[in-house]
């Protein structure tokens, strides 16, 4: 049972603000995106960024006993933002997250999630990722990636909405995330959870 989403991410400058075209609608119904004038590109940062969902043991089912909790963590994303520092919205957000790249209960994460510090060995991790890229979980030989974008953020600088959208295994699911942020010209740092 997926309990939290947990984010820290750090993108780094593009370089100058750029005056970016509005985004051409797909069909004559649908209206085009807004420009984001002046925006600021950045370019995730994976190493320097967190990405990682903590698992929880679902005690209320039969072989309960035979589990506990684990974190899932992304270890090579990739990813944009489009940000106005002159307001909150519109916003672009894309990060993709390769199912190749989760790995579970890396070392450090356990603890970073507030979580014991029971390992498990190396077979039980190869067979625990193996279930989650197989085709009853991630079905990760047909869909590759996890994608979220974003359209839209509100709030004011430093606590923002992002609203959006997330695409696991071809089902897509839209939320909003509350995030912390540090901007400048160099860098965007956003932290929240969900």
């Amino acid at each position: 049972m997926l309990q939290l989403l947990l984010l820290s991410l750090v993108f780094a400058s593009d370089g100058e603000p750029s005056a970016t075209p509005a985004v051409e609608a797909e069909s004559p119904t649908e209206e085009a995106a807004p420009a984001l004038q002046g925006a600021t590109n950045y370019t995730l940062d994976s190493a320097a960024s967190s990405l990682y969902v903590i698992i929880r043991n679902d005690t209320t089912t039969m072989m309960s006993q035979l589990g506990h909790d684990h974190v899932i963590a992304a270890t090579a994303s990739s990813g944009t933002i489009s940000w106005d520092p002159s307001g909150v919205s519109p916003c672009e957000v894309s990060i993709s997250v390769p199912t190749s790249g989760l790995h579970g209960d890396p070392p450090g994460y356990r603890e970073k999630a507030g979580l014991d510090n029971n390992t498990i060995s190396a077979s039980k991790m190869k067979d625990m990722e193996s279930n989650m890229n197989g085709k009853k979980q991630l079905l990760s030989s047909q869909f590759p990636d996890i994608v979220y974008t974003a359209k839209s953020c509100s709030g004011v600088k430093g606590s923002i909405s992002v609203e959006g959208a997330m695409s696991i295994r071809g089902v897509s699911k839209s939320f909003t995330i509350p995030m912390n942020i540090e901007v400048t010209p160099e860098t965007f740092r956003a932290k929240g959870s969900v």
